[in-house]
């Protein structure tokens, strides 16, 4: 490979047509390289790659200016407190704050063996296409499979699907033990909801009201004009908050010939 071909690796991918444009399976390869020469190691791997997969295209001085913002709004003693300063710090630097997390190796590969939960097996096209828009957005990395035998601290969280009404949704198992009771590798195992370091919770507050009082006051200044309001994009929210590089390994997931790195939050962990 020469010096271009890693450049391109590096290359922002447009969002704009993730959803039409096809996996780049000469990218999926062209990374093994690339991560033996990080000596496969993720954290090292992830921020040598940069760009949108750490963050380094935030705009981290307007998303500062609006936390500090928030300041001028009167607390409601009714409301939970805001952490502001763990909100900037999880922005700046990924998530989670604090994590222990120890898998047994024979368990990994066995849960690699074990694959993905049944639900997926009659909707592996679904699966796909889920999996192909979030590598194209760079919500996620993908690699060949087998590399995942050179990693160390790896977890392997199975994957599922749900139905609700007309759409469907990719999910992440961290909670089933699906190796039987002495499985290791439950992540959600390692995290405790009783601790904020681990598994900050998580209040709206006065959100949807003062979007009431906006969308109330806008109305009152434009009475006979129409209001186009759009739906809360969750993933996105989910997406955008990136995990740390060095506790990567713990998030992973495989699917057919692939080797998947979440870059942002996933549906199941509980943190």
């Amino acid at each position: 490979m020469t010096r271009d071909d890693f450049a391109n690796l590096t290359a922002p991918l447009s969002p704009h047509d993730a959803k039409e444009r096809d996996l780049d399976r000469t990218q999926v390869e062209d990374l093994a390289p690339w991560f033996l020469l990080s000596d496969f190691d993720l954290g090292l791997f992830t921020r040598s790659l940069g760009g949108h997969y750490t963050g380094d295209f935030s705009q981290f001085d307007a998303i500062d200016e609006a936390i500090s913002s928030l300041h001028t709004i009167p607390h409601n003693e009714e409301e939970p407190p805001i952490n502001f300063e763990n909100a900037s710090h999880l922005l700046h630097h990924g998530f989670p704050r604090i994590g222990h997390f120890t898998c047994d190796r024979n368990d990994t590969l066995a849960r690699n063996l074990y694959d993905n939960h049944s639900s997926i097996e009659e909707h592996k096209s679904l699966i796909e296409e889920k999996i192909r828009i979030d590598v194209n957005k760079s919500y996620a990395i993908a690699l060949p499979r087998w590399l995942l035998h050179f990693v160390l601290g790896l977890f392997i969280t199975p994957l599922g699907i749900v139905f609700r009404k007309t759409k469907s949704r990719m999910t992440c198992d961290p909670s089933t033990r699906v190796l039987g009771k002495d499985d290791t590798g439950a992540l959600n195992d390692y995290m405790s909801i009783k601790d904020p370091d681990q598994v900050p919770p998580v209040n709206y507050g006065t959100a949807l009201r003062r979007c009431w009082n906006s969308l109330w006051s806008l109305r009152i200044a434009s009475p006979n004009e129409p209001i186009g309001v759009y739906k809360d994009d969750l993933v996105s929210a989910f997406r955008r908050i990136r995990y740390a590089p060095d506790i990567i390994a713990a998030f992973y997931y495989v699917f057919d010939t692939l080797f998947i790195l979440p870059i942002g939050g996933l549906f199941g962990p509980c943190n």
